[in-house]
This record gives structure tokens, C-alpha cells and sequence, in this order.
């Protein structure tokens, strides 16, 4: 199955940056001792929660992220998930942080 007949709806050149990025970010805290409490952390997961909400509110976002043809009113759940479980995530680490450094 090639990647236009998949149902992922985001390009494949954002999906592979992004997934690089993320683990960049994490590999740097992992290797300087700081995982899972470091900076790169905080900022891999804000730059989820970024994502996920400006894909839910900026159609020109979305029109950088979705291939042609794919409708997010088809992915809005997806979005709203990851924009839930990324708050959680960012505030427990905060919390975290707040309380055992």
C-alpha cells in the first residue's frame, strides 16, 4: 500500500520531521541524564500541545499538516485526543519537575 492509498492524513515529509524531532528531543535528556524530567522533554510535549491545537483552530495550519483531499472533520476527535493527552502529560511532568528536582 503505498502512502496517497493510506488513511494517515498528514504529509509524509511532516510525519517523518516531526517524529525526528521528537526523538531528538528526548535522546538529548536520555543521554545527559535528565530523562524523564529534562527541558527537551517539556518542550517535546509543548510542541505537541502547539500542534494539536493549531490544527484544531487555524485552517491554514491544517491545510501545512493534511494532504489534499483529507477533511478534518474526520480527524477532529484525533486532534481533541491529542490536545487532551498532551495537557495532561505537560502538566504532570511540570508538576514533576515543581516537586521532586
Amino acid at each position: 500500500m503505498t502512502n496517497s492509498e493510506s488513511n494517515n492524513p498528514i504529509k509524509k515529509t511532516i510525519s517523518i520531521s516531526a517524529l525526528i524531532l521528537w526523538n531528538t528531543l528526548l535522546l538529548y535528556d536520555f543521554v545527559t541524564g535528565k530523562f524523564p524530567f529534562g527541558i527537551c522533554t517539556s518542550i517535546a510535549l509543548s510542541l505537541i500541545l502547539l500542534v494539536g491545537v493549531l490544527t484544531y483552530i487555524s485552517e491554514d495550519f491544517r491545510k501545512l499538516l493534511l494532504k489534499p483531499g483529507k477533511k478534518f472533520k474526520n480527524y477532529k476527535r484525533f486532534s481533541l485526543i491529542l490536545i487532551i493527552i498532551s495537557s495532561f502529560m505537560l502538566i504532570q511532568l511540570s508538576l514533576m519537575l515543581h516537586y521532586f528536582n
